[in-house]
């Protein structure tokens, strides 16, 4: 579960709150749903990384890629509501100082999908 973290590095969990709360945004079942967005953490995670281990930028990306995002990203693709669009019904949001380009390994698990992040 995402937690605030000041406006800048909380746009993963305003969104998860936003939809939360409103439930006109919310479909009945995932199969009925037009667009399904993904939560995750993941600045919330690199950020931890970078405070409490003093990893560098690229060591924090790297850890958090590959013990958390890329995994979960992966359970997303065997999904059924995923498999059958493959992936283009998705969407999902990255904090404001990081986007897509900050995660290379996750690319390939993002191609079809819509992201949305103010770096790009």
């Amino acid at each position: 579960e995402c937690e605030y973290n000041g406006y800048q590095y909380s746009m993963e969990w305003y969104f998860m709150e936003m939809l939360r709360n409103g439930p006109q945004y919310l479909a009945r079942s995932p199969e009925e749903a037009e667009f399904i967005y993904f939560p995750h953490c993941v600045s919330q995670l690199y950020f931890a990384l970078r405070e409490n281990y003093n990893y560098t930028h690229w060591q924090a990306i790297e850890r958090a890629e590959l013990g958390y995002l890329v995994p979960i990203l992966r359970w997303a693709h065997r999904s059924p509501v995923h498999q059958k669009y493959q992936g283009r019904n998705f969407w999902t949001v990255f904090s404001m100082d990081l986007g897509r380009q900050d995660f290379p390994r996750s690319a390939v698990w993002l191609e079809n999908w819509s992201v949305g992040s103010l770096t790009g």
